[in-house]
């Protein structure tokens, strides 16, 4: 995962993203395809890399018997236990941690933190291990077809000579894109991140004993659209679909 001395420091950051208009629009496209794919109704749910909890929070309220929020953020940890009193959270480094017992959840959810990971073949191997018969794994991404390090968005001499307020998603080689840090949306902090492809994430996760149920574009609605009309990533996300939602299940 990412260094937790970079994510410690980052914290701040993150809580400036999460909270701006960008970080909302994040949550406005995944959140419903995320919780319609749980179905979280009478499930024990870990949710991986919770920050400060609003998943968790959002999946109780839509019925989860059980939600565990683990993260290595201290500082995050804490505010999510003070904006949910009888929440269950957890200091957890998914790369080095073992604080689960064996089939202790029907369902892991790993929403936006895979990218983190330096070895995405391990975390699959743990999540194998906290998950009971034909439990469940949902995972969201930034899409690595258009993502750093693969797209950039940047204005060209043609936008320029075109008058196109638009900034233009360039793309460079996808198969051996190299990646030196990415710095948070509204912020000038920068963290490391991990290029992995779409086959990889796939063919890993079967590899561990996982096979796909579904590969999801989720699209930003016209709501949506209209309200954060102000956005960059707004207007990015009319045009190509940011993020993608693998749904796994255990074979066994």
């Amino acid at each position: 995962m990412a260094e937790t001395k970079e994510w410690d420091q980052a914290a701040d950051a993150y809580l400036k993203y999460f909270n701006s208009e960008t970080g909302k629009l994040v949550r406005e496209i995944l959140d419903p395809v995320t919780v319609e794919l749980l179905k979280p109704k009478g499930k024990t749910i870990l949710d991986l890399c919770c920050g400060e909890g609003y998943l968790a929070r959002s999946l109780k309220q839509e019925g989860a018997e059980k939600v565990v929020g683990a993260d290595f953020n201290r500082n995050l940890l804490e505010l999510a236990r003070n904006q949910d009193k009888d929440g269950e959270y957890q200091v957890f480094d998914l790369m080095k941690d073992e604080p689960f017992a064996p089939k202790a959840f029907n369902a892991v959810i790993a929403n936006m933190c895979l990218m983190d990971m330096p070895d995405i073949s391990l975390a699959y191997e743990k999540i194998k291990e906290f998950l009971g018969t034909r439990g469940e794994l949902v995972i969201s991404i930034a899409n690595p077809y258009y993502a750093y390090p693969v797209g950039m968005w940047k204005k060209t001499f043609r936008d320029i000579l075109s008058g196109n307020s638009m900034p233009s998603l360039l793309i460079t080689n996808y198969f051996e894109a190299a990646d030196d840090g990415i710095v948070m949306p509204n912020t000038q902090e920068k963290f490391r991140h991990y290029h992995w492809k779409l086959s990889q994430y796939i063919n890993f996760a079967k590899r561990c004993g996982f096979e796909l149920e579904g590969l999801y574009e989720p699209e930003i609605g016209k709501d949506a659209l209209d309200k954060f009309a102000g956005t960059l990533m707004a207007k990015q996300a009319k045009i190509v679909p940011l993020f993608l939602i693998l749904k796994f299940k255990l074979t066994n």
